[in-house]
């Protein structure tokens, strides 16, 4: 019987990167793209049993961060997973981190390091 894919929310508002990112995510989860903040909330409320790791652009509604808000409320939603911070912006990723993500990458990056964090976890071999 084959393993079932494990499942991560990317939540990242521009489409071209968002499907190239799913794209290079497909061998090894399933991708709930949202680009929205009110999209990433529905997507988690409804799939947050099965969700195993979170991507979190800082940017989503202009040019400012404004995803704080979101991972304050997922970690207090009681997800645990990890959720990587992964803007073009260094000090966007470094507040994202203060706000409860776990890891940071740039965007180019987010597919090697979802990678290694779902091998370390178990997931993959």
């Amino acid at each position: 019987m084959e393993k079932e894919l494990p499942i991560i929310l990317l939540v990242e508002d521009k489409p071209d990167e968002q499907e190239l990112l799913r794209v290079k995510l497909l061998k090894i989860a399933r991708v709930l793209p949202a680009m929205t903040k009110k999209e990433a909330l529905d997507l988690f409320e409804k799939h947050r049993a099965e969700i195993v790791l979170i991507g979190m652009d800082a940017c989503l509604e202009g040019p400012k961060p404004d995803t704080m808000p979101l991972v304050h409320h997922m970690r207090k939603a009681g997800f645990t997973g990890p959720i990587v911070a992964m803007s073009g912006h260094p000090d966007n990723n470094d507040q994202l981190v203060a706000a409860g993500c776990d890891h940071k990458s740039n965007k180019d990056s987010f597919p090697y390091k979802a990678r290694e964090i779902l091998k370390f976890l178990g997931y993959l071999t």
